[in-house]
């Protein structure tokens, strides 16, 4: 008798395997991972197709930048400001000496000891010394490439007669700085409306104004009339104002201030819509910190409401995709100091201040009827069809990736973005780069799993 081959107990409850069909498209997607297709396929609920651009690289070109190189004109002043400062107002050979120590001491008063500063700080001929050959030297620094950088025509909408109110000018280093960057407005009868609690601050600023300008004046050509006005923030202003500046005022403004960034922002706001006539447009820029960012931002908001067009730096103009709230990343562009005044970069150094990088946030919105919409043309919007490509402005250095790759953020009318590659070839804090991709492809970018931003390989 043949002996059976035994079975183990458990061979009839097993779960016996088979395999299963496989559909034509499962196959189709196997075979294209297989080969390492990085343009993928996957069945849609629809029966059709769709693609995951999480590995798609788009090509882009940069349309312009914050920080481009100044003219020839403006670099040439700008190198030779302290010259003109010690024709204005000469210190001796003893008080060149200790000024690096002066400028020390004032820049320990303007940050981490502001709250033991005087109000009235800028009356000491010491500190107007120091503030004006430091702190407005590097401010033109900036100040001019963020000017020269507004587009062309930005400023058409000021004629002769009109007023351009400077709120605490200072030194008029706003009013400087304009002259040099926008040579157009050298040939407008402009009335320049400047106040400040200092009367020492606007005397001296008025004159190296003159210098300049006296500098710089085509054959024929005659400076902006000044009309200083000594006063705190709120002081009456006779004549309605065509085009309003506010540098580096706020952070000061409300430094002891006990409200809401909120709250202050729109009493500031309240009170410079109210020095403004209809057509007025609006220059705001502040220190590029995150308490500073925080304010461009809500302004920002504010002028949107008012219907103001923002015209730069914003590629759109709904909700702002960096508001500098806490935990959240700011808008700021930062300008490398490569260019910088050797002279400028000397006296930083001996005063214990090299910089090797300066930061701004800023906004320019115009109330203007008719005028296109700066920002709806950054943005490439069109009456909500569906665009070919997009617009956005870096806002941050570069940063490292795994895989060894680069990125950059970025703001545009998808929202925050980050921008990706293994080399962003020129892109640079503040340019603006049109990317040729299609509003449909928004749902199918991946988000970075850190700050939830859309996803974009450029290349």
């Amino acid at each position: 008798m043949d002996k059976k081959e035994k079975v183990p107990f458990y061979a009839g409850v097993a779960k016996k395997t088979s395999k299963k069909p496989v559909s034509a498209e499962k196959e189709k997607h196997i075979e294209a991972k297989a080969a390492g297709n990085s343009k993928k396929t996957f069945p849609a609920k629809n029966g059709k197709q769709t693609e995951n651009f999480s590995d798609r690289t788009f090509s882009y070109k940069i349309t312009s930048n914050i920080f481009e190189p100044l003219s020839k004109e403006a670099n040439q002043l700008i190198k030779d400001f302290d010259e003109i400062i010690q024709s204005e107002s000469p210190l001796n050979s003893k008080q060149l000496c200790a000024l690096p120590y002066k400028i020390r001491d004032l820049s320990h008063e303007l940050t981490d000891t502001r709250g033991k500063r005087r109000l009235g700080y800028m009356n000491s001929k010491e500190s107007i010394a120091a503030y004006v050959r430091y702190f407005s030297w590097w401010n033109l620094y900036r100040l001019c490439s963020v000017l020269e950088s507004l587009p062309a025509g930005a400023f058409d909408f000021l004629g002769d007669g009109d007023a351009v109110l400077d709120i605490g000018s200072g030194p008029l280093t706003a009013v400087i700085a304009l002259w040099l960057s926008r040579p157009e407005l050298r040939q407008k009868k402009l009335n320049i409306i400047v106040t400040d609690l200092s009367h020492n601050a606007l005397l001296l600023g008025e004159e190296l104004y003159m210098a300049v300008a006296a500098r710089t004046c085509a054959d024929g050509g005659e400076p902006w009339h000044i009309t200083r006005i000594k006063g705190t923030f709120g002081v009456e202003i006779r004549q309605k104002a065509s085009f309003v500046i506010c540098a580096n005022m706020v952070n000061e403004l409300v430094q002891d201030s006990e409200r809401t960034p909120d709250e202050d922002a729109k009493n500031i706001q309240r009170k410079l819509f109210s020095y403004a006539d209809e057509k007025a447009a609006f220059f705001l820029v502040e220190p590029g910190v995150p308490r500073g960012s925080r304010f461009i931002s809500l302004f920002r908001d504010g002028f949107i409401r008012k219907g103001f067009n923002i015209c730069s730096p914003c590629p759109q103009c709904a909700a702002c995709a960096f508001p500098g709230t806490r935990n959240a990343k700011w808008c700021h562009f930062v300008r490398g100091t490569d260019e910088a005044p050797a002279a400028l970069a000397k006296r930083s150094e001996a005063a214990g201040l090299p910089k090797d990088r300066a930061a701004v946030s800023f906004v320019f919105a115009e109330n203007i009827s008719g005028a296109p919409k700066a920002a709806g043309a950054l943005s490439g919007a069109s009456d909500g069809k569906p665009q070919k490509t997009l617009a956005v402005r870096v806002v941050s250095d570069e940063i490292a990736l795994p895989g060894g790759r680069k990125g950059r953020y970025a703001c545009s009318r998808w929202g925050a973005v980050l921008l990706t590659g293994r080399q962003l070839k020129d892109i640079k804090s503040g340019s603006l780069v049109t990317i040729k991709i299609d509003d449909s492809k928004k749902p199918l970018l991946q988000k970075d799993k850190k700050t939830g931003f859309l996803t974009i390989e450029i290349g």
